[in-house]
């Protein structure tokens, strides 16, 4: 069986770029020049490939190869982070995964395979299904419960977001009487609340304080406790 160059991430085909690049044609990896540095030869052994490579022909290998590919723990997150934004779910995940091979105690790869779970593109759209009313499934998660025991930060991060995911706690919520006003928008000390003129408006749980001044001002009476 000829040998064929994939990639790591998603098995696609690599093509060589200027500079000794070589690129993934799926899902756009790219790999350094230590990728591979010794040509290969047809063997039947074992070859670990630490020089540079320059294919013409049809290689053979009937035994395993060890190649550094020059991936780093940093790109994989990257990676990873750039496939949530596009919704490739199965990308992201296969991303992550690879930085806990390298890193167990990851705090971003949890976190990341926990924003997989929820289907969340971004941090912002993760806090809000992570603070949903009674949300107790995903905060309660083995992802989120690493990420927060590996990595300081992300536990300041979910401390914030804690606040409002208990399943009783009270929020506000603008229904359909709301007439686009604009009125509670423009009074919100925590421009917590967003909508375009004569359109519902909402609020966002996790920045609201549930001080009360949108309820107070509502000239509909649009805004209720919950």
């Amino acid at each position: 069986m000829a040998a064929k160059l994939q990639c790591e991430i998603c098995g696609g085909k690599l093509i060589g770029r200027p500079g000794g690049i070589f690129e993934c044609d799926s899902c756009g990896m790219e790999y350094s020049v230590a990728w591979a540095k010794e040509k290969i030869q047809e063997i039947t052994g074992t070859v670990k490939v630490e020089g540079t490579v320059e294919v013409t022909g049809k290689v053979k290998i009937d035994g395993p190869v060890t190649v550094d590919s020059g991936i780093n723990k940093e790109t994989l997150l990257r990676r990873g982070t750039m496939a949530l934004e596009d919704s490739n779910w199965e990308l992201a995940e296969s991303c992550f995964n690879q930085v806990l091979n390298c890193d167990i105690e990851c705090g971003e790869a949890y976190l990341g395979l926990s924003m997989v779970e929820a289907r969340a593109k971004d941090r912002e759209e993760y806090a809000k299904k992570f603070t949903g009313r009674g949300n107790k499934k995903l905060s309660s998660s083995n992802h989120v419960l690493r990420a927060r025991k590996f990595s300081k930060e992300l536990d300041i991060w979910f401390d914030t977001l804690d606040v409002h995911v208990d399943e009783g706690q009270s929020k506000f919520e603008i229904n359909d009487k709301c007439i686009g006003c604009t009125k509670c928008a423009r009074h919100c000390p925590e421009n917590a609340i967003s909508g375009l003129v004569r359109h519902q408006h909402e609020i966002d749980p996790v920045k609201c304080t549930m001080c009360g001044i949108c309820k107070n001002l509502c000239p509909v009476g649009a805004i209720k406790e919950i």
